[in-house]
């Protein structure tokens, strides 16, 4: 599905689904851990695409 809106959209008409919903995410550690502390922080990235099922 990834990337293909309609194949999402006649995915979610099969299921009677009013929309699908794709998606990726990434998260990374970032270079640095937070001063003084032991906590990390941490970079990310997410993509989200929302089609609906009844616009085919």
């Amino acid at each position: 599905m990834a990337g293909n809106t309609r194949d999402s959209a006649a995915l979610g008409l099969q299921f009677g689904a009013d929309s699908v919903v794709n998606g990726t995410a990434v998260a990374k550690p970032a270079a640095r851990r937070i001063a003084g502390s032991n906590l990390r922080s941490y970079e990310a990235a997410t993509v989200i695409t929302i089609a609906k099922a009844l616009t085919l």
